[in-house]
């Protein structure tokens, strides 16, 4: 068994916050769940081999409407009436900064 000395405020606080009925029980819980969290995980790789998953069917569902609206890169493109002059303002940089 390892003793570690903890601050007593610090493991009171944690054992109001996290409803234990005391330290030892603190301390073992909140390691059971670093552990858990913390395990390595499997990537997408792994889960697409695992065996019992490839029952599994996954057909999302498609578009239906269409998402390129020519009329909306109409309105970004600058009138013709720009001088070249006018048109190198707009995209200058302030050579003061």
């Amino acid at each position: 068994m390892i003793t570690i000395t903890l601050d007593d405020a610090l493991i009171n606080e944690v054992i109001a916050v996290g409803n234990f009925n005391n330290a030892q029980e603190a301390v073992v819980m909140i390691l059971t769940d670093y552990l858990q969290q913390h395990k390595k995980q499997p990537n997408v790789a792994e889960l697409q081999a695992m065996p019992k998953t490839a029952g599994i069917d996954f057909d999302p569902p498609r578009l239906t409407a269409n998402l390129f609206h020519p009329g909306l890169f109409e309105q970004l493109r600058l009138a013709d009436e720009y001088a070249d002059d006018d048109s190198a303002l707009l995209f200058g940089r302030n050579k003061d900064n």
